[in-house]
């Protein structure tokens, strides 16, 4: 008997295909999901743009530049103690990606030089009760951030080189209306905790646009929830807590000194929101 023609790799990574699947079905399954990396269409060398499609449809797109801050030790001089020193890791150009699209979950995951270092974003929707009724939103749930410090373009003679990823904890940043992209070009820092002794790594993000669900139109953003650096830091507060409710408020307000722009990030938004709840529930009671 003739043997079967070979399988041959899926273009998608997935199970092998047989050779006997014509070329335009193999391509229809390729299509399936497709990620784009278009950071060569953005006029800042410093901004990238990433594109998730599914069935030929934008199911996401995020616009940002990136740099991490990331400790590390080093021996001092006379090689018996241990000095840290800082690795400025930018986010390059060409970087590997991939994604994945859902109702209410979506994820972003990006590496580069040859996965030394991968950077996954988690983003998801849920509903809450505001003053106007039942109303969704999405938001940044999770960030992650692997890295080798034994890669020699940012490490320079580090004490017992290896992997460590760093994690946010308890994250709720980039809270946006549903159907809505989030936007801001001034610069935010998220701090995340390394599994390199509880290190603190720094991301800097700036010239911000993402949108992680309900993209109507392809390569298209839906309208922005904007925030500028002429905001007011007061009145961002005040935006959350009427949008939020008591639902989200214990999750928005705890990160809000670092999710909307720079000039608000010294504003003690935990105890003006506090004073500002405390009064709402105040008059509530009087009433």
């Amino acid at each position: 008997l003739a043997s079967p023609p070979p399988a041959v790799p899926s273009p998608g990574g997935g199970p092998p295909l047989s050779s006997s699947v014509p070329a335009d079905s193999a391509a229809r399954l390729a299509a399936e999901q497709e990620v784009e990396n278009l950071s060569g269409l953005s006029p800042n060398p410093e901004r990238d743009i990433f594109v998730v499609r599914e069935n030929r449809t934008t199911c996401l797109m995020a616009e940002f530049a990136a740099k991490f801050i990331v400790p590390y030790d080093v021996w001092a001089s006379n090689y018996v103690d241990l000095i840290t020193e800082q690795a400025d890791i930018p986010l390059s150009r060409g970087a590997e990606m991939k994604g994945k699209c859902g109702t209410n979950e979506s994820e972003l995951e990006i590496s580069w030089l040859e996965r030394a270092y991968t950077l996954k974003l988690f983003f998801l929707k849920e509903g809450h009760n505001t003053s106007r009724g039942p109303e969704a939103f999405w938001r940044l749930s999770r960030i992650q951030f692997a890295y080798d410090t034994s890669e020699r373009t940012y490490f320079k003679d580090a004490v017992s080189p290896g992997k460590h990823t760093a994690s946010s904890h308890r994250l709720s940043a980039l809270v946006t209306p549903a159907g809505k992209s989030y936007e801001c070009q001034a610069q935010q820092t998220i701090s995340l905790i390394s599994s390199d002794h509880q290190k603190s790594v720094q991301l800097l993000l700036s010239e911000v646009r993402i949108q992680p669900f309900d993209i109507t139109a392809d390569f298209v953003f839906s309208e922005g929830k904007a925030w500028d650096e002429n905001v007011s830091c007061v009145s961002v507060a005040l935006y959350f807590l009427e949008e939020s409710g008591s639902h989200l408020y214990h999750n928005a307000i705890s990160s809000l000194g670092w999710v909307v722009c720079d000039p608000c990030r010294d504003f003690n938004f935990y105890e003006f929101s506090s004073a500002v709840w405390s009064l709402h529930k105040l008059s509530l009671h009087e009433h």
